[in-house]
């Protein structure tokens, strides 16, 4: 309940902008050195104060500018130094205070306000509940007050009239009362305002005529809601549409009971809110640097009704409420000479700070008002409207002249203040002197700049802060052309030229631009910024002369020219081409004469070599353009010379591991690409010539054996060993172009042949078992229908045997070796499984034992124990292995060394002797013996 504020499209956030005055020329702007405020009683004499408020309000916007709290004392001083008006607003909850009128500075040192505590007389109550509670509202204080019941009787300023707000538990009621010294304060219940079951969700704001009492509700379909019964005037209802107010209130009197439905449902027509202008027209004279500015304001001011004064407290409940309740007597009709007496107190307001007032800071400085300006030719309409009536609008008008100093740029920054206040939300334009414009602004959008003439645009702003305007001389366009069909000195003769021509202002003003085009008997203009045309070779010639002018004329009415004096050219250039290919296996490149050739086809791992050249009779530049669909946006650009070197393989569509098996082995057709060539020169004229480029095979199969171990993929899991079944399956080979069954086979193993020149049935899957253990060498080679070969090499790895196959490797005597003597028999066993085992190693009467390691895929585990003897039998011992297996014992056994007896070489001795003495007789008997 209360007084709420309500939101209207030209009330938005107020703040406090204080900013200070500086003089203009000299000219001396009254100013102050403080306030003080004296509290004194309806005879003059002080009165001693406590808990008092006092704030400082703008009177153009009703913006709070200053504001202190808990005054105490007869006096209380505050700094002022600013040369605005202000409007003190005085309060405290347990006295009535006069309102007080507008302040002016007038050039003294310190303002005095004298603040009159207002003479009370009692109001006898009847019908006093133990709830009850009374609020008062007058028209010599500032806003609703809470009465205190003592002895069934509350205090109001004499000599005034006013409402009382009666509130007993839910009952409320609004009595008007103009001095009785007793009213009655009995409940009578509410005003039931009812709607079950409307289409509107939203706000309501509800308003009583001619208290202002006032309030916003929210709707969501349905509504029950109390309201305060009233002794007089009637109730306004206004739905809200995000904040804006419709056009038409419903508007009920006094009762018990309301149904709103109906109203509730109807059309909701928006309300047309009035609008006024405001105008700066700067002297017509340059603004140059540290000079002197002035300008020419002028504003019209036309708002809503429901929009308020700052001069007049209680701004948010439309001016006619506040004419009515402080220049009138308050029955609900602003009177002519109610409105008179407001219109004499606006009068009588001036200002003299341009940034106070949404108008205007130069070069960071406050543009002044000298002689301060004032309102003038205030006015309402209709005359004597209601004070909420619908369709009353209200305003005053406001001229004079403003000044300040420029800095020592050369352009000029104006500074346009938005505060959301009513004052400065109508739209500004500025008229800048001959030549000068504005060139920027960070708030663009919401300004219109044409010329020297600028519009900001504050209605349609919804956010305070300034509008910077960036303004300076203006300076003549720039022109540039671009398109096709013209060059410096050339133009195109029979075919299109269009051009486009780009215009950049210093202004963001309109330009307008024009084509002139002047030739040998003729003549053509055309308006816009885009032009075309077409030569006619059949009207003009090769070699004739033209004149294209592109014009660019600014908002000011400066213009820049683009002349081109040209020659009609319609021949293409000349040109060559060299394409040779390079193989590493041809004994030389190939030239492939493709300038006189509609196909062409290259090997798809050669790589061409192009070099285009071409020229243009007019000695200008020429563009080479070549493009394929050799792969996505394939081209290649340059200007009079094009090289460049690469392959040209086949495209996606052949055989690949990218596709499964069955289609990786169909047959697929060689790449045919279109090459095309276009040599244009500058102006357009172009040459064109196509090809058709095939890609030949010249890629070998891809041989992708799979080693396979008893049918299953060899792997960590599933390894090879000397007795597994070994297959190599070939089902994920491919050739490029050719299908499986076309391409012939050959396999090796460790370099030896398995098989040559096979079929693919022979060789999908074929068998490479009795493999030994270690690592052999698989060689698969295939070669397709063109003789392109493909091999693939890969290592087949045979691990060892998985049980355990030992065997005697090694026995030798190596030490002694005599029957009958000591010796050491050291015997090696080898392991070619992969299994270890514990084993023992006898011969004769001699053992020893020890672990027999796995074999590996490198080398197989070998294990030497040393058996020996203190008396070597002879013969030929039998040596056993034992070990165990599965609780059994197993054993091999080999032929020991063969140990001769001990006489046998005492025999050899004798024998040694014998020969060597027989051979001595022999030889002595021929040299010596008988004849």
């Amino acid at each position: 309940m209360g007084v709420n504020p309500f939101r209207l499209h030209t009330l938005l956030v107020l703040f406090v902008l204080v900013l200070s005055s500086t003089p203009l020329h000299g000219a001396e702007v009254p100013e102050t050195s403080g306030i003080e405020f004296r509290f004194i009683d309806s005879s003059g004499n002080p009165y001693p104060v406590e808990d008092i408020t006092i704030q400082l309000i703008d009177p153009w916007s009703g913006r709070v500018l200053s504001a202190v709290t808990n005054v105490q004392g007869t006096t209380y001083s505050i700094d002022w130094t600013s040369s605005e008006s202000f409007r003190p607003e005085i309060s405290t909850s347990d006295l009535h205070i006069e309102r007080s009128e507008v302040i002016q500075p007038n050039g003294t040192n310190t303002i005095i306000v004298d603040v009159e505590i207002l003479t009370e007389d009692q109001v006898n109550l009847t019908g006093v509940g133990q709830a009850t509670v009374i609020r008062t509202l007058t028209n010599r204080t500032i806003g609703w007050q809470v009465n205190p019941i003592v002895d069934d009787s509350i205090h109001l300023p004499n000599a005034s009239k006013g409402w009382i707000e009666i509130r007993d538990g839910e009952q409320i009621q609004l009595t008007e009362w103009n001095g009785e010294n007793e009213i009655d304060v009995m409940a009578i219940g509410n005003l039931r305002l009812m709607a079950s079951n409307s289409y509107w969700n939203g706000s309501m704001l509800i308003r009583h005529s001619p208290s202002g009492w006032s309030e916003i509700i929210e709707i969501n379909g349905t509504i029950d809601h109390l309201m305060p019964r009233i002794s007089g005037g009637e109730w306004h209802l206004w739905r809200l549409d995000n904040g804006e107010i419709e056009a038409h209130s419903h508007i009920i009197d006094d009762a018990l009971f309301e149904d709103i439905e109906s109203w509730l449902d109807s059309t909701m027509d928006t309300r047309n809110l009035p609008s006024g202008s405001a105008s700066l027209i700067f002297a017509n004279s340059p603004l140059n640097p540290n000079t002197a500015i002035e300008a020419d304001f002028s504003a019209n001011h036309r708002f809503d009704s429901l929009v308020g004064h700052g001069s007049l407290p209680a701004i948010t409940s439309g001016i006619g409420i506040q004419i009515d309740r402080f220049h009138g007597d308050w029955d609900g009709i602003v009177q002519g000479a109610e409105f008179s007496s407001f219109s004499n107190m606006l009068h009588d307001l001036k200002w003299w700070n341009g940034s106070h007032v949404g108008c205007c800071i130069l070069d960071d400085r406050t543009m002044l008002a000298y002689p301060p300006i004032s309102p003038t030719h205030a006015w309402i309409e209709p005359s004597s409207p209601g004070v909420l009536d619908d369709g009353v609008s209200w305003g005053w008008s406001e001229s004079g002249q403003i000044g300040g100093e420029s800095d020592t740029d050369v352009s000029r920054r104006l500074a346009v203040p938005f505060r959301g206040d009513a004052r400065d939300g109508i739209d500004l334009g500025i008229t800048l002197p001959d030549e000068w414009e504005m060139r920027q602004s960070p708030q663009s959008n919401h300004i219109l700049a044409n010329g020297n003439q600028v519009t900001v645009q504050r209605s349609s702003m919804d956010v305070t802060g300034e509008v910077l305007i960036v303004i300076a001389e203006n300076e003549a366009p720039e022109v540039s052309i671009n398109g096709i069909g013209l060059s410096n000195n050339y133009a195109r003769l029979g075919g299109p030229i269009e051009q486009n021509m780009t215009c950049i202002d210093s202004s963001p003003g309109d330009v307008q631009m024009q084509w002139q085009i002047i030739g040998d008997g003729f003549t053509g203009a055309h308006n816009g910024a885009n032009f075309s045309i077409t030569f006619d070779s059949a009207e003009q010639s090769e070699g004739e002369d033209v004149l294209i002018q592109a014009t660019c004329t600014d908002s000011h009415g400066n213009r820049t020219d683009l002349t081109h004096d040209l020659t009609l050219d319609s021949t293409p250039p000349n040109w060559e081409i060299v394409m040779l290919e390079d193989h590493p296996s041809y004994w030389a490149q190939i030239l492939h004469e493709i300038e006189f050739m509609d196909a062409v086809s290259i090997n798809a791992t050669s790589t061409i070599i192009v070099d285009i050249h071409a020229n243009d009779t007019n000695g200008e530049t020429t563009q080479i353009i070549l493009t394929s669909n050799r792969s996505d946006g394939w081209n290649r650009m340059a200007g009079n010379r094009l090289y460049f070197a690469e392959m040209w393989p086949q495209g996606d569509h052949i055989n690949g591991m990218h596709m499964t098996i069955e289609e990786r082995h169909k047959e697929r057709d060689p790449a045919v690409r279109w090459l095309k060539l276009e040599i244009s020169d500058s102006v357009g004229n172009t040459m064109v010539k196509e090809w058709s480029v095939t890609s030949l095979d010249l890629f070998g199969p891809v041989p992708r054996p799979s080693i396979l171990v008893d049918g299953i993929p060899i792997g960590s899991t599933n390894t090879a060993k000397m007795e597994s079944t070994i297959e190599i399956d070939m089902s994920e080979s491919f050739d490029d172009l050719d299908p499986i069954d076309a391409v012939i086979w050959s396999a090796s193993i460790n370099g030896i042949l398995l098989f040559e020149n096979a079929s693919w049935e022979d060789a999908e899957r074929f068998p490479i078992n009795g493999l030994n253990r270690g690592r052999h060498t698989l060689v698969v080679t295939g070669t397709d229908r063109a003789g392109n070969i493909g091999s693939h090499s890969s290592i087949v790895e045979i691990h060892p045997s998985g049980t355990f196959l030992p065997r005697i490797e090694d026995v030798m005597i190596v030490d002694g070796g005599v029957s009958g003597q000591p010796a050491t028999v050291r015997i090696v066993i080898a392991n070619m499984g992969a299994d270890s085992q514990e084993v023992s190693v006898c011969m004769a009467n001699s053992c020893d034992n020890g672990t027999l390691p796995a074999a590996t895929i490198d080398s197989e585990g070998t294990l030497t124990l040393s058996l020996g003897f203190e008396d070597l039998p002879s013969g030929t011992q039998s040596i056993v292995v034992e070990w165990i297996k599965d609780g059994d014992i197993e054993s091999i056994a080999s032929a020991g060394p063969i140990v001769d007896p001990a006489w046998r070489e005492t025999a050899k001795m004798i024998i040694w002797i014998m020969l060597i003495a027989y051979t001595a007789g022999v030889l002595f008997d021929r040299r010596f013996g008988r004849p």
